[in-house]
């Protein structure tokens, strides 16, 4: 989730999840750096600036596979 989207705000998202997709992974990749706020919320924040695209990748998989057996995980892919 980038939470500055060209089309709205990625706060607004976050807030709209939790109702929807309780437990649905969320990862924040985004140039804005402060989203500490949503911690609690995510899996991770990740940075754009400090994230190399091998970070990211390994990451993301880090993610998806702490999901195998979890109902999100035939959402993810």
């Amino acid at each position: 989730l980038d939470m500055q989207l060209p089309d709205g705000t990625g706060t607004a998202l976050m807030t709209a999840l939790p109702a929807r997709n309780e437990g649905t992974p969320v990862v924040i990749f985004s140039a804005a750096e402060d989203n500490q706020k949503f911690s609690e919320m995510v899996k991770m924040v990740l940075i754009k600036s400090r994230t190399t695209d091998q970070h990211l990748l390994d990451n993301l998989c880090r993610v998806i596979n702490s999901c195998k057996g979890h109902p999100c995980a035939d959402k993810i892919l």
